[in-house]
C-alpha cells in the first residue's frame, strides 16, 4: 500500500509540475494534477476491458494452445491444460528460471 501511495504522490507531482511549467498558473497546475490522474485511471479501466475481451476472443479461436504467459497459466491450470509454455524459461509467476549454461 505504501508503494501505491508514493506512486500516487509522484504522479500528482509530475502532473502539477508539467502543467505549471507549461502555463505558469498554480490553479491550472493544481486542476490538472487532480483531473489528469482521474482521466488516466478511467482510460486504464477501459483499456483493460478491451484487452481482456481481445484475449478471450484469441483464446477461443485457438483452444488447444499451451499457455505461455503467467496470467494464462492460472486460467489454464483450472481447466487441466498444461501450465507451462513452450519456451524453456517459462515459469509460474514469481519463480526464476534456471537455464543451462
Amino acid at each position: 500500500m505504501i508503494k501505491t501511495l508514493t506512486f500516487a504522490v509522484m504522479h500528482f507531482s509530475i502532473a502539477f509540475a508539467v502543467a505549471y511549467a507549461l502555463t505558469g498558473d498554480l490553479v491550472v497546475g493544481g486542476a490538472v494534477a487532480m483531473v489528469e490522474p482521474l482521466v488516466n485511471t478511467l482510460g486504464y479501466h477501459v483499456h483493460e476491458r478491451i484487452w481482456h475481451r481481445l484475449q478471450r476472443r484469441r483464446t477461443a479461436a485457438r483452444p488447444n494452445r499451451v499457455a505461455s504467459h503467467p496470467a494464462e497459466q492460472t486460467a489454464s491450470s483450472a481447466t487441466g491444460s498444461p501450465t507451462r509454455g513452450s519456451h524453456p524459461s517459462s515459469t509460474p509467476c514469481g519463480q526464476v528460471a534456471v537455464l543451462p549454461a
